[in-house]
């Protein structure tokens, strides 16, 4: 009987695990499909998407005798950083940080006719017409709104984490170019791209003011057709404990997909070196 009772109870541990790991399993599922519904409803992958198109064109612009060393790097990173590859890192990443209350509560936000307009506004980007407008704008550092509308601008620049992000994509993307570049010119004493990063990850303050204007300047060209109230609305959903969840947290999983990311750039170059 004592054999029998041992029997009965394993096979009934054993059933409790299953129906446990496939609940865990289930709500995996579902976290990940409302952080994917949440990732296209909010344009959070524009930061991802942005990033090769920026580095493709900079390979187009290089020129000189410097071209020869730049121009395979620039256009190796914009291979390395590959949307679809970011996208699953940071997807995963950022499942892991929220909770299935913060998901619902930004994907109900974001739903409203405030939150869409606000994301088609900054999907707006990537429409050559408007980068070009963007382009024009940061060159002249000359942007006609009220001062009402700017003080708006950059409160959300600072309650949505935008210029931490800004900030963090520079201090990534310079570690990885000259980590890169070291490679390249010199493959078996290459820098290292962390010690790179703690490096220009101490000396990112100084630009914090140059980099909070040109966020101003181009999220003045994007929202321009929407009104005060809609801006203020997102201003209040910012400030939210789901908002102040919601942009921790794509901030800290923007950063961790970066350097993932960037991580393997010197690897790249030293393969493909002469």
């Amino acid at each position: 009987m004592r054999y029998v009772r041992l029997l009965t109870l394993t096979i009934v541990s054993l059933w409790t695990l299953l129906a446990t790991a496939q609940l865990a399993a289930a709500n995996i599922d579902k976290l990940e499909k409302r952080t994917d519904e949440l990732i296209e409803a909010s344009g959070h992958d524009l930061h991802i998407k942005q990033i090769p198109l920026a580095l493709q064109q900079a390979a187009r612009q290089q020129s000189g005798p410097a071209s020869a060393f730049v121009r395979p790097l620039m256009s190796a990173m914009g291979k390395v950083f590959d949307p679809d590859t970011m996208m699953n890192t940071f997807r995963t990443d950022l499942r892991d940080r929220l909770d299935m209350e913060t998901l619902i509560g930004a994907m109900k936000w974001y739903r409203s006719d405030n939150g869409q307009a606000i994301t088609n506004a900054q999907r707006a980007i990537l429409q050559p017409e408007v980068m070009a407008q963007v382009a024009g704008t940061l060159l002249k550092q000359d942007l006609n709104i009220s001062a009402q509308r700017e003080k708006m601008i950059r409160q959300l620049a600072e309650n949505t984490k935008a210029n931490a992000i800004a900030l963090d994509l520079m201090v990534s993307m310079q570690a990885a170019f000259m980590a890169g570049l070291s490679s390249l010119i010199a493959p078996n004493q290459a820098l290292d791209y962390q010690s790179l990063y703690q490096s220009f990850d101490q000396q990112k303050q100084s630009m914090k003011s140059q980099l909070e204007q040109q966020l101003v300047l181009q999220q003045g060209i994007l929202l321009r057709q929407l009104p005060d109230s809609t801006l203020q609305e997102f201003l209040a959903f910012s400030q939210t404990e789901v908002g102040q969840k919601l942009f921790l947290a794509i901030h800290a999983s923007l950063n961790h997909t970066i350097q993932q990311t960037a991580l393997s750039i010197p690897k790249t170059m030293s393969a493909n070196a002469p």
